[in-house]
């Protein structure tokens, strides 16, 4: 049977689990609770019994990673996960705390939990629960404290009466699938609220106004949604002075515009975080930005266009702990001063213009996580062994390092060493055996030779290694990794490996990433490699591989129902023939971005599911990121040559451009099924318009756009397709 990516949204029928719950109770199975004062067993309420019997038949409680204690006669405080029972009145002891947390819950909320209505907090948050907004926690007379993110419960939440509802003061609902938009907030709603946490849904529509309301609101997350109108909507939060913690990154279709002033009204109360990341932001960070003196992590980027030097001012926020810029225009030097930031433990500078060289006032610095990462930075690389680094990730074209320096050897604390793209010359040397905590290793693109040394291999806790593109001594994907089962992520393009595929890769249990690209590996894909439940991204491409594609493959990223896969690459094995197998449809396409099978012999089955499977996943999940990489590669030899072509059926489909790389025209062809106005424009990786090649109403059929990049620098970019509600993105490499 081919499961559905889609989750369940209809409750099952309640009246079997009544009907099991009643049938219990005559039996007369007694739940009792050991009273270690009194020394004595005591009588748990029925009704709060009853109900979790219901809940744990409810989320699959037979299929939890712990179930210990559950519907036996063992006293219910020793169940797991009841975290409290009290003594509520004279011999009246009621359940007032749950805690499941990450412990494989799946099903729905029954509505039996009506009849806990003691209960205060309840923690159902990392498991993979679904269905609609479970409303009867919001009906319990004294909950203030429901965890329900992250899982898949979507719909539409009941904002009626959750912001009316006077007794939660956490609605924490981040990580779901729920949509809709947030209504405007009125005096009286959230009364008691402390904490909305709403981050990672698909919320959209305006934001809404009216959050002078909340006065005893500390924390303020709505990122990651796709939420539009203006920033200034949310102009009434300058005067909420409990409000520690302001996060609204990521919602890109928000409209353009400089980090608004009223935000410096905010800064002697904000003492968790502010993040605009991916908010439009554009020009510079204001000079006021140092009055800023409480704020202690703060997120800009986000392919935002906004840049320039940091401003000295920035010297002043004596409490800034985390800087984390991302995808934007800044650029100068990395200014000493950020060394002498007396709180400073994280700097994250990824993707911007940043010349010169590393601060060498780190040296002295409370700095334990570095992450430097595709700046425009050069070498010498300072001596920073006074440093206490639990994490150093450097990835800088044009650093020439040659030798690895010894004091990164003394960081006996390091558990992250990520050198890419470095410049790095000759063995591994021994002094990085001291490194004996490391769980995550990377030296991509860089020129080191020699045998992975044994210390790498005798690591305990290994859980990344990438080698990809060195000129390391691996002959074929090395054996030893079958010893590490805590390995997430594993890096061995480009390396002239030989040999097959071994089937142990499917039995690393953790294994998000594989890249096995640009080698010579031969023979069929194996089947054990549909046994990686959370496989993220897998990478075989312009290998020697052959034959079809196991249906097993289909199975991989699924867990509990849920499926994971991000990227299939398996271009450029001309020997792998066959249809897709139709199982891939029951891959979400929200979440599968990246699927490119062009130079193969394989084919799209000849079945309009997977076609319109496919349309699917070449459409971002948000057309207003410019940055999202969604693209699809096909082998289009697969058409039946004998049919006219101009009787074939119009699709959406934007095809990727000929020649790639290219220096400095290429060709860029689409189609789209009816009359419509499109546009087809293409950005740097930054999200900025570099050229519009189409903006006109056009006729259904097949079309050929030219682009020429003389005037533009070598880079990736990205060409976006929009036709009506209809939009598809690709990439393209542009190398002079």
């Amino acid at each position: 049977m081919c499961r559905s990516y889609k989750r369940n949204t209809n409750p099952k029928n309640l009246s079997a689990f009544r009907a099991l719950i009643f049938s219990i109770a005559l039996f007369q199975i007694v739940f009792l609770v050991h009273n270690a004062s009194a020394q004595e067993n005591i009588e748990v309420n029925k009704d709060d019994s009853l109900a979790l019997v219901a809940f744990f038949h409810a989320t699959e409680g037979q299929n939890w990673k712990n179930n210990s204690g559950w519907l036996t006669p063992d006293p219910l405080e020793t169940w797991y996960g009841i975290y409290s029972v009290e003594e509520v009145q004279p011999d009246e002891h009621r359940v007032t705390r749950i805690d499941l947390r990450d412990n494989g819950l799946t099903g729905y909320v029954p509505e039996d939990l009506i009849d806990m209505d003691w209960l205060w907090r309840i923690e159902i948050s990392s498991n993979q629960m679904s269905g609609p907004f479970p409303e009867v926690i919001w009906d319990l007379p004294r909950m203030r404290f429901p965890r329900m993110g992250p899982n898949f419960f979507s719909g539409e939440i009941p904002w009626e009466k959750v912001y009316t509802n006077e007794v939660v003061t956490h609605n924490i609902l981040h990580d779901n699938y729920f949509e809709g938009q947030l209504p405007d907030i009125q005096e009286g709603n959230f009364p008691r609220a402390v904490s909305l946490d709403l981050y990672s849904n698909r919320l959209t529509g305006a934001l809404p106004s009216g959050w002078e309301h909340l006065t005893s609101l500390r924390a303020l997350q709505i990122q990651a949604n796709k939420f539009t109108g203006s920033l200034d909507d949310l102009i009434g939060l300058k005067d909420v002075e409990s409000l520690e913690r302001f996060r609204v990154g990521y919602n890109y279709g928000l409209e353009a515009g400089p980090i608004p002033d009223w935000i410096e009204d905010m800064g002697d109360f904000l003492k968790h975080s502010l993040e605009l990341s991916g908010t439009n932001r554009t020009g510079k960070i204001p000079e006021w930005i140092g009055n800023m003196s409480v704020l202690p992590r703060l997120y800009l980027g986000g392919g935002d266009d906004i840049g320039g030097e940091l401003p000295e001012s920035m010297a002043y926020m004596e409490n800034l702990s985390s800087l984390i810029i991302t995808e934007a225009n800044f650029e100068g030097t990395i200014p000493e001063w950020i060394g002498q930031l007396p709180a400073l433990s994280s700097l994250r500078l990824s993707d911007n213009a940043f010349t010169g060289t590393i601060p060498s006032s780190l040296n002295n610095s409370g700095v334990d996580d570095i992450r430097l990462v595709n700046l425009d930075l050069d070498g010498p690389l300072p001596n920073l062994g006074n440093m206490v680094l639990e994490t150093l990730i450097l990835d800088n074209p044009g650093f020439e390092m040659e030798d690895i320096p010894a004091w990164i050897g003394d960081q006996d604390g390091l558990i992250r060493l990520q050198l890419i793209q470095m410049g790095i010359t000759g063995g591994l040397p021994e002094f990085l055996s001291n490194l004996t905590n490391m769980i995550d290793i990377s030296f991509d693109d860089n020129a080191i030779t020699g045998e992975v040394p044994s210390w790498i291999t005798n690591l305990e806790d290994l859980r990344a290694f990438s080698v990809s593109r060195t000129n390391m001594e691996i002959n074929e994907v090395p054996s030893w990794l079958s010893n590490h089962e805590e390995l997430a992520y594993i890096g061995l393009g480009g390396l002239g490996l030989s040999g097959t595929i071994p089937g142990f890769l499917g039995d690393l249990p953790m294994l998000t990433t594989l890249a096995l690209d640009d080698n010579e590996l031969t023979g069929q894909i194996p089947n054990e490699l549909g046994n990686l439940a959370f496989m993220d991204s897998l990478n075989l491409a312009n290998n020697q591989l052959e034959g079809p594609i196991p249906s097993s493959l289909a199975d991989m990223g699924w867990f509990e129902g849920v499926t994971n896969l991000s990227a299939l690459v398996l271009s450029g094995n001309e020997n792998l023939t066959g249809d897709l197998p139709m199982e891939f449809t029951n891959w979400n396409p929200d979440v599968l971005r990246v699927l490119w099978f062009d130079g193969t012999g394989l084919c799209a089955p000849d079945d309009g599911a997977f076609s319109e499977w496919l349309d699917q996943v070449a459409t971002p999940y948000d057309p207003n990121d410019p940055i999202t990489l969604t693209s699809l590669r096909r082998t289009d030899e697969c058409k039946d040559t004998s049919i006219d072509p101009d009787q074939q059926p119009h699709v959406f489909r934007l095809n990727q451009n000929y020649p790639n790389p290219f220096n400095p025209t290429t060709n860029i062809s689409y189609q789209i099924p009816s009359e419509t106005h499109v546009t087809l424009d293409v950005f740097d990786v930054l999200g900025q318009k570099v050229a519009t090649l189409v903006n006109e109403q056009k006729n259904a059929g097949q079309y050929e756009v030219n682009f020429d990049a003389a005037k533009l620098a070598s880079g990736t970019y990205i060409y976006r397709l929009k036709a009506g509600e209809r939009t598809q993105t690709q990439t393209m490499m542009l190398i002079k």
